[in-house]
């Protein structure tokens, strides 16, 4: 299983975390089937995958919220978040593998633990700071132009870029995570080693 680290007992995720996860990647894939369909399988799915979506962040950021630094941590990720959500296209996969990868890792490096779970946050809050940009822009294009502009096809690649950047901000944080880990592995193996001196 290509994500099997995240379902370990080992990662140092809780159940709550690993659940709020696995939410989170189910999310992204039923909105990219979502995207790639028609009709009412889309409106379904759309809505469905929405709904997990904002519950799995809900559930991500209950999971959190006794974190130290959680403050510091929460600017991190609605800041990226919101960076993102102006910046990034939902069409363009290889924007969405580095912004979100970017930000899951800044979140990760300066934020508090668990990481993974700190930088999952961001795609989570980039979801309904992505619609409320949304609606702000066709309110202000209604008030001002009088017409709302007609939202046009996505492009075939758009169906992936929930998953890619839901993935991307896992593997941000994992990556950053690991590095920590591996730091302070070695910092104690050196303080032990002098210590024996």
């Amino acid at each position: 299983m290509a994500l099997g680290w995240m379902t370990k007992p080992s990662d140092g995720l809780t159940s709550g975390e690993r659940l709020g996860t696995a939410g989170m990647v189910t999310a992204a894939a039923l909105v990219g089937v979502a995207i790639a369909a028609d009709g009412s399988v889309a409106r379904l799915f759309n809505g469905a995958g929405g709904l997990l979506w904002l519950g799995s962040f809900a559930k991500n950021a209950w999971s959190v919220r006794r974190s130290p630094h959680r403050e510091w941590s929460s600017v991190l990720v609605l800041g990226s978040s919101l960076v993102l959500a102006v910046g990034i296209k939902p069409h363009d996969p290889l924007l969405a593998l580095l912004g979100f990868g970017a930000a899951g890792a800044l979140v990760a490096a300066l934020g508090a633990r668990p990481a993974v779970t700190w930088a999952l946050l961001v795609p989570g809050a980039w979801l309904p700071l992505h619609i409320g940009i949304a609606i702000g822009r066709a309110v202000m294009s209604s008030a001002t132009e009088g017409a709302v502009a007609v939202r046009t096809d996505p492009p075939p690649t758009a169906a992936i870029v929930p998953l890619v950047m839901v993935a991307a901000a896992i593997a941000g944080g994992w990556i950053v995570q690991r590095i920590l880990v591996l730091g302070q592995e070695r910092s104690a193996t050196v303080r032990s080693g002098s210590g024996a001196d």
